[in-house]
């Protein structure tokens, strides 16, 4: 993003100053864009794709370009002392932003490959896990839920059940039958998520 910058920098503004930047000012004016698009960039958490959906990622990178393209452009305004052409910064955003969809596409199917959802099993003593599951189930890229059993079905087929997943989630269970389920699954080096009461 900063290297389209720069040439923008370099060929449609530079060039035409009175008094044009050499190496060490057109590199400081590059790295200054650069120390302002990473920070604005945290601001607005570009660096959670992990954490977020692609349409959230990419109009959160817009956000960033606006705001950093904009003081690039008051910055050149003011070296200038007038109102210089916007149609080269109108450029940049957009190749940017292609750059920003593109990124934020491969970016989340990477992590998907590198991290898939987790297969689950809720052991639950109540009607609270439907709500529960419902909630999990708008992260499918994150958590699967692929069973789940009632604790009135006894310890025995809760152990049995549990051994197929690699995490359990433990919502509105009494607490000793709790601590036997989290003894158990600590046991055989299961993830446990529970849920407080």
């Amino acid at each position: 993003l900063t290297t389209f910058y720069g040439y923008i920098w370099n060929s449609h503004y530079n060039i035409y100053f009175e008094h044009p930047y050499r190496s060490k000012g057109i590199t400081f004016t590059i790295a200054a864009y650069l120390v302002v698009l990473l920070f604005i960039s945290f601001l607005v958490g570009l660096q959670k794709i992990d954490e977020r959906r692609i349409g959230d990622i990419v109009f959160s990178g817009i956000l960033a370009l606006i705001f950093v393209n904009a003081i690039a452009y008051v910055q050149i305004s003011l070296i200038e002392a007038k109102l210089v052409k916007v149609f080269p910064f109108v450029y940049l955003i957009a190749l940017q932003t292609l750059i920003i969809i593109v990124w934020a596409y491969l970016g989340t199917s990477i992590i998907k490959k590198l991290n898939p959802p987790q297969m689950m099993i809720i052991v639950y003593g109540s009607h609270l896990a439907t709500e529960l599951v419902l909630k999990m189930s708008e992260m499918i890229d994150k958590y699967t839920i692929c069973e789940s059993v009632n604790i009135l079905d006894g310890f025995d087929r809760v152990c049995k059940a549990v051994e197929k997943y690699e995490s359990v989630i433990i919502c509105d269970v009494p607490s000793q039958l709790r601590n036997d389920i989290l003894k158990y699954c600590y046991e055989k080096r299961k993830k446990v998520y529970i849920v407080p009461k």
